[in-house]
């Protein structure tokens, strides 16, 4: 299968915005050594391996695409990085803390009614004083011939109990 009809067949970003979705792990990185990591809508691993590379303990990559998660096992296979097909919004049944985890690009593919329940898995999944870090599309960079998209996620709304200040 070809790169592009892969990508499209699997919702991955075109090859451009690679560099700045990199840029989000390499700044993850600085607070993973030695840690367990969650890495949610990892697509084909590569930040997953990256960060793997960078001293993390043991990492879970979670992506809802099974053909993603299928590639991501056969280039990167390391004793400290899993790869699992799953959706993130049911995290919490892993039964397992994580001392950080990641969501690149990944809260608004889900449903606006799902944002809630999304926060409230990844602070049941968090471990006590671990970090997360979510990451959205600068829309005028990543879209710009969408006129008519709007900013969906806004601290408005985002539930206050997730947010109080």
């Amino acid at each position: 299968m070809s790169i592009g009809k892969f990508r499209s067949k699997t919702n991955e970003r075109p090859r451009v915005f690679e560099g700045t979705f990199l840029a989000r792990y390499i700044f993850a990185s600085k607070f993973i050594k030695s840690k367990e990591v969650l890495d949610l809508g990892t697509g084909l691993g590569n930040g997953a391996y990256y960060l793997s590379q960078k001293g993390a303990k043991y990492i879970l990559a979670i992506d809802y695409s099974a053909i993603t998660i299928k590639e991501a096992k056969k280039k990167f296979i390391l004793p400290n990085l899993e790869f699992k097909t799953m959706n993130a919004l049911n995290i919490s049944s892993l039964k397992k803390s994580f001392d950080v985890i990641t969501a690149f690009e990944l809260i608004e593919h889900l449903p606006i009614n799902s944002y809630s329940s999304f926060l409230n898995q990844i602070k049941k999944t968090l471990a006590p004083n671990g970090i997360c870090f979510i990451s959205t599309p600068n829309k005028l960079i990543s879209s710009p011939h969408q006129k008519n998209l709007k900013i969906l996620i806004t601290k408005k709304n985002l539930p206050q109990k997730n947010f109080p200040n």
